[in-house]
């Protein structure tokens, strides 16, 4: 992991285990505060070699944006390993601790316990390697700051203007909720009704635009593909992204929309692992995977999308279920066979030289070799990778 990831993580061990344990308290705040502070203008001081690093490999890399974290930062994380060689998340933190005081203490200890907790839960990725939390281009240095946020605010404006257009009453009215359960009494919040509803909707809508532009502007210098586990369509995010001719990665978004229900209690341990251990059946099944949703690159529809994306769901779990099916049939005829049953004789055959004593085996050897090449068969179908992972 890059230098600054790395200083992240020290920085926040104490707050990750407190957040973890639900013991994170509001004096913890000031500490954390007091330590990022004091460790980011020393950080950032990193952030060539950080850019160095990010774009030296020839990988896919994908960068979440749509909030501060991940809705579902296993989830996210799963679903990224098998598909992305990086996985990108910009560093919210200290925009978090920025504005703390423009919300109410416990809206700012529960937005840093749930950061503290994402940082924990996706720790396996920054500990292999494959993970980078990015910092914000507006941090970067005091003289291209400036410059940074200027481009941010000016085509963020452009585009809350086109959000707002398209905002539905009822997200409206729950970012009107929201405002009012969440911010701080210094924030000067309309009384009238009509004019809390119209500042509900230019907040959200400028919020919204800033994000994405934020991670559009470091994904350009990271040379990175957007990715979330939002729906992209939700607001017209995804007209915004078409607009910016960004790399939105829509593999991944097609793979967001994909329910694998056999993934659903996989750890990021294991999916680590197996694409250690079985780097080629994982290529395999990421170009099988791109070749089957390369139409989606073509639709702008969304509820096409979605429905295409369903149907490679349902072709996917079809051909995971008939391959699981041809290796158990494969085991029993070995087991039938009675070649199991005589383990200990096959495998004192195969201590000296193995390849003679297939062939010293007789009919056992004439199974086992059946049996050997009907699996490298198996593991030559690109749903093999999925299969070890599950």
């Amino acid at each position: 992991m890059s230098k600054f990831t790395k200083k992240v993580y020290e920085i926040t061990e104490e707050f990750r285990k407190k957040a973890v344990k639900k013991e994170l308290e509001l004096k913890d705040v000031n500490q954390l505060d007091e330590e990022v502070r004091s460790y980011y203008p020393e950080n950032l001081k990193n952030i060539n070699s950080f850019i160095e690093e990010a774009q030296k490999e020839d990988i896919i890399k994908v960068q979440h944006f749509g909030g501060y974290r991940p809705i579902n930062p296993i989830g996210f994380a799963v679903k990224s390993l098998l598909y992305a060689d990086k996985i990108i998340i910009r560093d919210t933190l200290l925009d978090i601790l920025l504005w703390r005081e423009t919300v109410k203490p416990e809206v700012l200890l529960n937005r840093l316990s749930s950061l503290m907790k994402c940082f924990e839960e996706i720790k396996p990725l920054a500990d292999s390697d494959l993970l980078e939390i990015a910092p914000s281009v507006e941090y970067w240095n005091e003289k291209d700051s400036e410059i940074f946020t200027d481009i941010i605010h000016k085509r963020s404006e452009t585009d809350s203007e086109h959000i707002r257009k398209i905002l539905s009453a009822d997200i409206v009215s729950a970012q009107l909720n929201h405002i009012l359960e969440t911010f701080s009494p210094i924030v000067y919040i309309p009384k009238a009704q009509n004019g809390l509803h119209d500042y509900a909707m230019k907040l959200l809508s400028s919020s919204l635009a800033f994000d994405i532009n934020s991670n559009l502007i470091l994904s350009q210098f990271l040379k990175s593909e957007l990715a979330t586990d939002i729906w992209v369509d939700w607001l017209g995010l995804k007209r915004i992204l078409e607009k910016r001719q960004s790399n939105m990665n829509q593999f991944f978004q097609a793979f967001w929309y994909i329910n694998l229900p056999f993934l659903k209690d996989v750890s990021i341990e294991r999916v680590i692992r197996i694409r250690e251990e079985y780097e080629e059946p994982f290529k395999n099944w990421r170009e099988e995977f791109r070749r089957r949703c390369k139409e989606l690159k073509k639709i702008n529809d969304p509820h096409e999308f979605y429905n295409v994306a369903k149907e490679k769901e349902k072709e996917i779990v079809k051909d995971c279920q008939k391959l699981h099916s041809e290796i158990k049939n494969i085991k029993e005829d070995l087991s039938l066979s009675g070649l199991l049953t005589t383990g200990s004789i096959v495998t004192s055959c195969f201590i000296g030289n193995p390849i003679s004593a297939i062939f010293g085996l007789g009919g056992l050897g004439a199974i086992l070799r059946k049996y050997l090449r009907n699996m490298g068969t198996v593991k030559e179908n690109p749903m093999y990778f999925l299969f070890k992972v599950t």
